[in-house]
């Protein structure tokens, strides 16, 4: 039985979602609070998943928060208001709107449910733990690590384990001075740029960019194909971002769904050169090898989110951020059907991939399916086969 707990200021919502939600109570045990009562009930036993109306304080603390202190076990879905600032949401899991539809609601609880599931595989968990070369932190990737866990934030600790690391430092400059990343002028200090961004972006972006690095620097053999999958990625993340401008979205989820996108692979890059490369029985498991790797170092609920379940059918409930992914790989398998690369038997060097090496689906996905994902993303304008000769330039 899953114990799904919701706090809310408004009783009227919750009584609507006690009504409409009412089929799921063969599986779910539901339990509706205002946050005047909910301090009790967050203490009454372990729940899976925790709704929180983001707006309100449970004696006096943010109820996001003392959910997170209550249950930090839990699944934590925030309900937030229009406008609400990305920093306010780092106890969440996963965000919706407030008094979003109970459909949709349900529809997050069970996906944010397999995601858990998944990353909880033991084959999976024990398959990333026999890898001869698993990827690990940078001590200077540790310390930032640890300056981000805190509970509030300090930007100024993050600057400063930042700018005394030369790579980290000159890598994060490389990517905020550039077309997606790109900040309003030119940035030379990397204090500045965290200042700018906000330090839970900036470490976003180097956990991101810091673990990509690690994958694909593993060793002599497999240099080559590792370098054009991670092209690959960096084309697709451009496209990803690109996509999320075309649809009016705010650059703090253009950049995040850039760092989304530029990680769906790794997963698939984790097994290059093991014994794992091409047993077809592992296919099916990359999005969750990915996923896991994520967690492991630590990165945002969102990111892993977006390459642990990179592998399913997106829903109208699936966040935005894996709208945007989503289509990105499928306009690249768009491109390569356009090139004549339209079969297994067609691409070279990996039984699923291409002549880079990098896996695309083999076949394009379900008309309607994409036409629906473009409607969801507020593309519905935006046709596939346009973008192709933009794809082909960026590849």
């Amino acid at each position: 039985m899953i114990r799904v707990l919701v706090v809310d200021s408004d009783a009227t919502f919750l009584a609507s979602l006690d009504v409409k939600l009412a089929p799921q109570r063969s599986t779910w045990e539901l339990a509706f609070t205002t946050p005047e009562t909910a301090g009790a009930a967050l203490v009454s036993g372990a729940w899976d998943v925790v709704v929180v109306d983001l707006t309100a304080n449970v004696d006096g603390t943010p109820a996001l928060v003392r959910a997170r202190d209550a249950q930090p076990a839990s699944l934590r879905i925030a309900l937030a208001p229009a406008g609400t600032a990305v920093g306010d949401l780092g106890a969440a899991h996963q965000v919706l709107p407030h008094q979003c539809d109970a459909t949709v609601l349900r529809s997050t609880i069970l996906r944010a449910l397999e995601l858990r599931s998944r990353l909880a595989d033991p084959f999976v968990l024990e398959l990333i733990g026999s890898l001869p070369t698993l990827p690990s932190p940078s001590a200077a990737m540790v310390e930032l690590q640890q300056a981000l866990g805190a509970v509030d934030v300090d930007t100024r600790q993050v600057g400063r384990v930042v700018s005394t690391d030369m790579a980290m430092g000159t890598k994060l400059l490389q990517v905020v001075n550039s077309s997606y990343y790109g900040l309003s002028r030119t940035v030379d200090d990397p204090a500045e740029a965290v200042r700018l961004l906000g330090a839970r972006l900036t470490g976003e972006i180097l956990l991101t960019v810091g673990l990509l690095d690690a994958v694909t620097s593993r060793g002599a053999g497999i240099d080559a194909q590792l370098a054009a999958m991670r092209d690959r990625s960096l084309a697709r993340a451009d496209l990803a971002a690109t996509l999320a401008e075309r649809a009016g979205r705010a650059q703090t989820l253009v950049r995040r769904v850039w760092n989304g996108a530029f990680l769906l692979d790794v997963g698939e890059m984790l097994l290059v050169g093991t014994e794992h490369e091409d047993d077809p029985a592992l296919i099916d498991r990359r999005a969750t090898i990915g996923g896991a790797l994520l967690s492991m170092w630590g990165l945002p609920h969102h990111l892993v989110d977006i390459v642990a379940l990179s592998d399913l059918h997106p829903e109208r409930s699936t966040p935005e951020a894996v709208h945007y992914a989503w289509l990105a790989s499928e306009f690249t398998a768009r491109r390569l059907a356009s090139q004549g690369a339209t079969t297994v038997e067609q691409t070279a060097g990996h039984p699923d991939g291409n002549a880079d090496g990098a896996y695309v689906p083999p076949h394009p996905a379900d008309p309607e399916l994409v036409s629906s994902v473009l409607r969801w993303a507020g593309l519905a304008s935006v046709r596939i086969d346009d973008l192709v000769p933009e794809l082909t330039a960026a590849g």
